[in-house]
């Protein structure tokens, strides 16, 4: 299925009901992996002005480096946060590379849906090029699909999360992928919880902390990554 926006946006649409669901969603997704995969988790609602235009150059920053090593980059989807900054990136760069989403279905609408309900529903990000749509009632029911779904488009390619921001479903996303056995870059100055973990470093290999405004050494830790 194919979600329009607008004449020159159009993305995919695939469900998953349970992990099983998912392996075969990601095989439909119309193009190859595997390849280098960024996650990026972080937050929605909630950041404060002070933040968004760090998050934003931080963003502009991660979107050229995955057009560069021609990867993929996972989020939640929706335009809000940190999700609609990568797409908006990503559409002012002119970049190619896909961006898949994931959410719970029952919580996000799109033109033409004629079957949504929920109250606290946010739209789809027109800038996605895939989203995989799974079963929940609640906002972080989608955690443990978003991260397995870096695993799989990764593949035998390695991947890395990025935190920027975030509240409550940040601190689970970040321990879907310690899960996966993923590393895990902290953005420190993005506010919220980003700033909360810099502040108290967990005594774990598995987290990088970053100064947001720092861009090469964002770029250099992200490659060394990936590469």
């Amino acid at each position: 299925m194919k979600i329009i926006f607008h004449e020159k946006n159009q993305a995919q649409l695939l469900r998953a009901q349970n992990m099983n669901e998912l392996v075969g969603a990601v095989n439909q997704l119309d193009f190859v992996s595997p390849r280098p995969v960024i996650v990026i988790v972080g937050g929605a609602a909630g950041i404060q002005e002070e933040h968004r235009q760090l998050i934003q150059q931080s963003l502009r920053e991660v979107s050229d480096i995955a057009q560069q090593i021609g990867g993929i980059v996972v989020d939640g989807g929706t335009h809000s946060g940190v999700m609609a900054d990568i797409g908006a990136a990503r559409s002012r760069g002119k970049h190619t590379y896909p961006l898949v989403g994931v959410a719970v279905e029952s919580l996000v609408n799109w033109p033409g849906r004629p079957d949504h309900t929920a109250e606290n529903s946010a739209p789809l990000d027109s800038n996605h090029t895939a989203f995989i749509l799974v079963s929940g009632q609640n906002w972080g029911d989608e955690v443990e699909y978003l991260a397995r779904t870096g695993t799989l488009l990764a593949g035998t390619e390695p991947s890395v999360t990025l935190l920027l921001n975030g509240g409550s479903i940040a601190r689970n996303d970040l321990q879907s992928s310690v899960n996966e056995g993923r590393e895990i870059i902290v953005l420190a100055g993005t506010g919220r919880y980003a700033d909360e973990l810099a502040s108290h470093p967990p005594d774990s290999s598995f987290y990088a902390f970053i100064p947001c405004d720092d861009g090469p050494r964002l770029k250099k830790e992200i490659l060394r990554r990936l590469n």
